[in-house]
């Protein structure tokens, strides 16, 4: 007698499947979801560049490149300026742009002044700030405690630019992102001429002072609706893993015309 074709699990079957692996990925600390999820960030970031008609990204405080990789990732062809203070981040972030040659780099820090500026080095390095950390964020992440200081080249925006003949940028949509840990001001002082001309700008906001002297969520807001960008959007970012408390998320920011 001819064997027939193993018959499908049932619905049910699959369903009680689906369920155990869940389960087992959640025990595990992983979450198992369709791609893409209407909350992935950089999903949705990859949409935005695309509409907006994005052709250079400014990545300020870009460490190793962490975002401009993911920028690839999700599909953005475009140029990519990433900037970055730290000698040992800049070695890395230099290394990982050298195959790429629409990704350039510069060793320097950015704010609202040219010249030489000392940066406290957080042992994480992602949470290094030319301002002092405060316990708030040392106690919410102990590997981000300051370990060092160097100090580094620091210039305004508009100049930077300026040297690299990017000062008339309009016709490149460009979107500015921002990541300097509580030293978001700073860097904004130092655009005035910049602002007039990018498409979106992206930072942190902090709900909680975590660097000393650093201005919270609403200061920013004011100054970029100042400037003409409206709030377009926010993403959770870093937050306690002891208390749960969130103490920073992503701002979005989109020009207002």
């Amino acid at each position: 007698m001819k064997r027939g074709l193993p018959r499908s699990p049932t619905d049910g079957a699959r369903k009680r499947l689906k369920e155990g692996l869940h389960a087992y990925l959640r025990r595990q600390g992983w979450q198992l979801s369709r791609y893409p999820v209407s909350y992935n960030a950089a999903h949705k970031r990859s949409l935005l560049l695309d509409n907006l008609g994005t052709r250079l990204v400014v990545d300020i405080g870009a460490n190793t490149g962490q975002f401009a990789t993911e920028l690839r990732t999700y599909g953005y062809r475009g140029r990519i300026l990433s900037f970055e203070p730290l000698p040992d981040a800049y070695v890395e972030l230099s290394r990982n742009a050298q195959r790429d040659p629409g990704w350039d780099t510069v060793a320097s820090a950015l704010g609202s002044t040219d010249g030489v500026i000392a940066i406290n080095v957080a042992g994480n390095s992602v949470s290094s700030s030319p301002l002092a950390m405060l316990d708030r964020h040392s106690d919410a992440a102990p590997g981000s405690a300051v370990v060092g200081q160097v100090r580094r080249p620091i210039a305004r925006l508009d100049s930077a630019l300026a040297d690299r003949r990017l000062d008339h940028l309009q016709h490149l949509a460009p979107y500015l992102k921002i990541d300097t840990q509580g030293f978001e001001r700073e860097v904004l002082a130092g655009a005035p001429d910049t602002l007039k001309k990018v498409s979106a700008v992206e930072l942190e906001l902090s709900l909680t002072e975590l660097y000393e002297d650093q201005p919270l969520y609403d200061e920013i807001v004011a100054l970029l609706d100042a400037a003409g960008f409206r709030l377009a959007g926010v993403q959770p970012g870093f937050w306690d893993c002891q208390t749960g408390e969130t103490l920073q998320v992503d701002g979005l920011f989109l020009r207002n015309d």
